[in-house]
């Protein structure tokens, strides 16, 4: 009797731990560090005394198999030296980002002047040529492999099952844990094997859809 209670316990035991590794869903924490004097271009230069050098924001992903989307959390109120302040935001008002595992089934979240849509990420921009020069990095345990894809060096886990990233990333090779180019850099900064419902990470079906020029 005594044996099957422990035989028992060891399959609980065992059953826990397997739940505990499921790497098919969870939520991915990542900080991205834009230098803002290595964006001026020529005719801004003379303010770059005005504003701080790095603005740093937050972006969460969450997952489900090959289902994700990723929230973009604008930057915290930055000043200057010369006390100007200054708070980015990202481009054409990109909130966030889904994905399917596809670069066909991968939009940015847009919302301008309260009305949100889908923009489907373009091919030729994002999504396409990626060569790999056989660099790795460890991030989180993971030992992922350095792609380069217009002018990103983009750090990518095998393991995981999305393919988007910080900064509207999308790669056809595997999860995006991280990326660097001239003026900046994000990383994953933690990440959290949770419950994800595949119908809060799903490409939203309610939402206009525009087309990438």
């Amino acid at each position: 009797m005594k044996t099957k209670v422990m035989l028992v316990l060891a399959m609980v035991i065992a059953g826990l731990s397997l739940k505990a590794q499921d790497k098919t869903q969870g939520k991915v924490n990542y900080e991205v560090s834009i230098n803002l004097h290595a964006s001026l271009k020529p005719d801004q230069l003379q303010f770059k005394d005005m504003i701080p050098e790095f603005s740093v924001s937050k972006e969460v992903l969450y997952f489900n198999g090959n289902l994700a989307k990723i929230e973009h959390a604008s930057p915290e109120v930055q000043e200057g030296e010369g006390g100007v302040k200054v708070k980015m935001d990202f481009e054409g008002g990109k909130k966030g980002m889904y994905s399917d595992g596809t670069a066909e089934g991968t939009y940015h979240l847009i919302e301008k002047d309260g009305k949100k849509s889908l923009l489907a990420i373009s091919d030729k921009k994002e999504g396409g040529n990626e060569d790999k020069p056989g660099k790795t990095k460890e991030i989180l345990g993971f030992t992922c492999q350095g792609v380069t894809s217009g002018g990103f060096t983009l750090w990518i886990c095998k393991e995981l099952p999305f393919k988007i990233g910080p900064f509207g990333m999308f790669s056809k090779e595997g999860a995006i844990l991280g990326f660097e180019t001239k003026t900046g850099k994000g990383y994953a900064t933690s990440i959290d094997y949770v419950p994800v419902k595949a119908e809060d990470v799903a490409v939203p079906k309610d939402l206009p859809i525009e087309k990438k020029s």
